[in-house]
């Protein structure tokens, strides 16, 4: 199916993995403003891209694909070699930006971390997120420049918080 044929994928909430009950995703609290997407511990082998997912991607990329594989690459060399939760996507509709909703999503997904007692890892692309991500307790721990010209990365951990 080609790019232009293919229907459009909605973006949203969505549950990675079936973990055990203390590594359960947050449920999803759909604000109907914005995607989140997290990875419990236990769920992160799980959540490598199959072979008819990258054959997509590449398609979709098409010569970009190699410069994506190295990006991606020069993103985990840069990731937590210690178990943690992983926060793949947050974000909010633009027009309800400073509303809450993306706190609501990085909250509930924060809180189930804290209860296996664990650490959260991110990365942001975006200076401006930065502030953002600290104040719900991430620190930078380094920065990497992408390849190809690609942004900076902000690679971002919270320790767990005691419940």
């Amino acid at each position: 199916m080609s790019r232009a044929t293919r229907p459009a994928r909605r973006c949203s909430a969505r549950r990675s993995v079936s973990p055990g009950p203390r590594d359960r995703p947050p449920p999803r609290r759909p604000t109907g403003r914005g995607p989140v997407s997290w990875t419990p511990y236990r769920g992160q082998e799980k959540s490598v891209p199959d072979a008819e997912t990258i054959a997509e991607l590449e398609e979709i990329l098409g010569d970009r694909a190699p410069l994506f594989r190295d990006a991606v690459a020069a993103a985990a060399e840069q990731g937590p070699k210690e178990p943690q939760w992983y926060l793949a996507v947050v974000g909010a509709d633009p027009a309800a930006r400073g509303q809450g909703h993306g706190a609501a999503l990085l909250r509930s997904g924060l809180a189930k971390a804290d209860a296996a007692g664990l650490p959260v890892y991110l990365e942001s692309s975006k200076p401006d997120n930065l502030p953002f991500y600290e104040h719900f307790g991430f620190t930078v721990l380094g920065e990497a420049a992408l390849p190809g010209g690609g942004p900076a990365l902000w690679v971002m951990r919270r320790a767990p918080r005691a419940v």
